[in-house]
C-alpha cells in the first residue's frame, strides 16, 4: 500500500519518513481510540444483555405459573373467598418473596404489613402485570396539575370552577365513569379470573393507614361519606382503569408502573402518583413496580449495539492494517536511506583514496625529475 497517497505532510517536498513516521503515530492514537470507545460499547452490552436475560427469565416463570393455575399466585378483592384459602394464598405468596429475596432493591419484611419497597423488572414485575392486574384496580393520578383539588379535576368536564381553571392538556384521555356499587365493573382488557368483580369501598378504607384523621378524612370525602357510599368514580384511559381517591397534600413525582397494599391475608389496591398533587401517607404499605426496560425495546436496543461493536471491529482491523502499512513503508524508508549512507561514505571513501594516489604519484615523478635529470 502506498501510504504517500494520504500522508500527513501532503507537500511534494515534505520528508517520506518523517511523514510515514507521523501517520504510524496517528493510526496509534485513533485505534486507540477506537478500542476504548469499543470497550465503552462493550460495557453497555454487558448491562443491557443482563437486564434482558432478567426479564426473559420473569417471563418464562411467569408463564410457567401462569400455565399452572393462575388463580393461586394472588388474591382478588371477591370478600366472600374462603378464608383458609386466603390464609393459604397468601403464605403462599410470602413464601415465593423470601425465595426471591435478593430480586428486592431494599429487602422484604415479610410481616401482616410489608414497608415499603420497590420490585424491580423480573419475575414479580410480571406476576403483578400478567395475574394481580385481572383482580384490581389501581388508585391513580395520571398527569395531573400540581395540588389539583377534586372541584378542579372535575371542572375539566363541568367547566371552570372558582377555585381555578383546570388545565385539558394535563389530563390523558381521561374520561369519568360512574358506577354504582352494587354492579360489577369489569375492567377494559382485563378479563377477571373470576366470574364476577364486585368492590366494597367501605371494606376497601378500612385496610388503609393514615397518620391523622383529618388526613382519612381527606381520602374519604373524594368518594362520599363512608356510612352511605353508592357510587365510586373510576377514570379510565387508553390503557387501564382506574380508581380515583384525592387528599391536598403533595407528593413528589414518581414513574413506577403500578402500587399496591398489601394487608397480612388481604391485597388491596393503593395510589401511585406521578405529580405532586397527593401524597401517599407514611404508615402505608405499597409496592412500586419498575420493569426496568420493555423487552422487545432492549432486544432491539442490544441488536444496534452489537451491529455498532462491528463497525468498530472492522474501523480498529483497518486502521492497524493502515498502521501495520505505515510501519512497513517506514522501515522501508529506514533501509533506504541506510543504504543510501553507506553508498555515499563508500563514494567518499573513494574519493579519497584516489586522492591520496594522485598525491603519491606526483610526489614520485618530482623526484626522479630531481634525481635523473
Amino acid at each position: 500500500m502506498d501510504i504517500f497517497a494520504a500522508h500527513i505532510c501532503c507537500t511534494p517536498s515534505c520528508d517520506k519518513k518523517i511523514c510515514a513516521a507521523r501517520k504510524f503515530k496517528y493510526l496509534g492514537r485513533q485505534i486507540s481510540e477506537l478500542v476504548g470507545e469499543r470497550q465503552h460499547l462493550n460495557i453497555k452490552i454487558d448491562v443491557i444483555s443482563k437486564d434482558l436475560a432478567r426479564l426473559e427469565d420473569g417471563d418464562r416463570l411467569t408463564n410457567l405459573l401462569l400455565s399452572q393455575d393462575p388463580a393461586l399466585a394472588f388474591l382478588n378483592l371477591d370478600l366472600d373467598l374462603d378464608p383458609e384459602k386466603v390464609k393459604a394464598q397468601m403464605a403462599l405468596f410470602k413464601v415465593m418473596v423470601a425465595e426471591h429475596k435478593d430480586k428486592f432493591e431494599n429487602g422484604v419484611p415479610i410481616g401482616p404489613f410489608f414497608s415499603s419497597f420497590t420490585v424491580k423488572g423480573d419475575l414479580w414485575c410480571n406476576l403483578i402485570e400478567k395475574i394481580l392486574s385481572p383482580y384490581l384496580f389501581t388508585f391513580v393520578v395520571d398527569s395531573f396539575k400540581d395540588r389539583v383539588t377534586l372541584s378542579e379535576l372535575f371542572a375539566e368536564f363541568r367547566g371552570p370552577v372558582d377555585s381555578g381553571v383546570w388545565y385539558a392538556q394535563a389530563a390523558t384521555n381521561i374520561r369519568i365513569v360512574i358506577v354504582p356499587f352494587s354492579e360489577t365493573y369489569t375492567p377494559p382488557e382485563r378479563p377477571p379470573l373470576m366470574d364476577k368483580f364486585t368492590l366494597n369501598c367501605t371494606y376497601l378504607l378500612e385496610t388503609l393507614k393514615f397518620n391523622e384523621e383529618s388526613e382519612a378524612n381527606l381520602w374519604k370525602s373524594a368518594i362520599g361519606n363512608k356510612s352511605n357510599m353508592e357510587n365510586i368514580y373510576l377514570f379510565q384511559n387508553e390503557h387501564d382503569a382506574f380508581i380515583f381517591m384525592h387528599a391536598q397534600s403533595s407528593r413528589p413525582p414518581t414513574s413506577k408502573a403500578l402500587a399496591y397494599s398489601l394487608d397480612g391475608y388481604k391485597i388491596f389496591p393503593f395510589p401511585e402518583f406521578k405529580t405532586a398533587a397527593i401524597r401517599i401517607p407514611k404508615q402505608a404499605s405499597f409496592l412500586e413496580v419498575d420493569r426496568g426496560g420493555d423487552i422487545t425495546f432492549l432486544k432491539a436496543t442490544l441488536d444496534d449495539l452489537i451491529e455498532t461493536r462491528k463497525l468498530y471491529d472492522l474501523a480498529i482491523n483497518e486502521a492497524r492494517d493502515l498502521q501495520l502499512a505505515a510501519l512497513d513503508d517506514l522501515e522501508f524508508l529506514k533501509q533506504l536511506d541506510r543504504k543510501n549512507r553507506t553508498r555515499k561514505q563508500a563514494a567518499d571513501q573513494n574519493i579519497t583514496h584516489c586522492s591520496q594516489k594522485e598525491g603519491v604519484d606526483i610526489a614520485a615523478e618530482n623526484t626522479f625529475q630531481t634525481t635523473y635529470l
